[in-house]
């Protein structure tokens, strides 16, 4: 059965709640957003919002969560982990985005002075889109002339976390520490000794820590590690059963272009059927 867990798998959406949703300590999503914006923006304190999803069923709802939530400024924060690969996921992400645009909209005379949206966007799957990707992009709205960023009102960041492939050591930055500890907390023993110079992971390390848990919390947080791990189970069968498909597709084009080839210097049909395997009819259609 192995050793038991110390810490909770933090992309499940019972534990991503529980460390980053309204009901947490704010420290956490502050020092998250702070280690993302470092440079561009400080965060002192954020108050959370309901909104509505748009269009999900209940299996993205299980699988694809996000949290809103506003800056003392105004501004407006999407933070959203998925589980799922969607085909579409960067127009996904355009049409909350623009929701939350949306609705600061005012009736009657209005200026249009809008708060920026940010949209934290964190991508817990394996993808072949993600082949030869940096494990972070930075969306702004530029001009293509200059590359000077247009409007400051929309602001995209993707995180994809398997692409973190840094050690616990290699670490430096409170951004790295997050991003390790998405990827890595369900099977770590301890809390690494250079993240506990930084009082946030030296709290977080109870927070997070399984044992903590009442009954009840444990239960919702075993059905919400199994339904992530179903997840990965159906995510991994597609990936086999598209590539066997995709080799099937690779040997039968292969044989279809033996064939016209072999066709094409007046080999009998008969001896091309031997060859590739493909039928008269196919053969003589080609």
């Amino acid at each position: 059965m192995g050793e038991p867990k110390v810490y909770m798998n933090l992309t499940t959406d019972f534990a991503f709640k529980r460390i980053f949703g309204p009901d947490a300590d704010h420290q956490y999503i502050i020092s998250f957003l702070n280690a993302l914006l470092e440079g561009e923006k400080e965060i002192v304190s954020v108050k959370f919002v309901d909104k509505e999803h748009i269009g999900e069923t209940p299996e993205d709802r299980a699988l694809i969560y996000d949290l809103h939530c506003e800056t003392a400024n105004g501004e407006k924060l999407i933070i959203e982990m998925q589980n799922r690969y969607q085909t579409f996921f960067r127009e996904r992400a355009l049409v909350y985005m623009s929701a939350d645009l949306y609705h600061q909209a005012k009736r009657g005379k209005w200026d249009y002075n809008i708060k920026p949206v940010y949209g934290i966007f964190m991508m817990n799957f394996d993808w072949k889109e993600f082949e030869n990707d940096p494990m972070r992009e930075d969306v702004y709205l530029t001009t293509k002339t200059t590359g000077k960023v247009f409007s400051d009102k929309l602001r995209m960041i993707f995180l994809k976390i398997p692409l973190m492939e840094k050690t616990a050591e290699e670490c430096q930055t409170v951004l790295d520490m997050w991003l390790y500890l998405f990827k890595n907390s369900e099977k770590m023993t301890s809390m690494p000794r250079n993240f506990l110079e930084c009082k946030t992971f030296e709290e977080l390390e109870r927070s997070a820590s399984i044992k903590e848990l009442t009954p009840q919390e444990q239960a919702a947080y075993d059905h919400s590690l199994k339904v992530l791990r179903n997840n990965y189970y159906i995510a991994d069968h597609e990936r086999k059963q598209g590539r066997i498909e995709g080799e099937i597709i690779g040997v039968e084009k292969a044989m279809r272009d033996t064939a016209r080839k072999l066709k094409s210097r007046e080999m009998p049909i008969e001896d091309i059927v031997d060859i590739t395997g493909l039928s008269p009819d196919e053969i003589a259609n080609l």
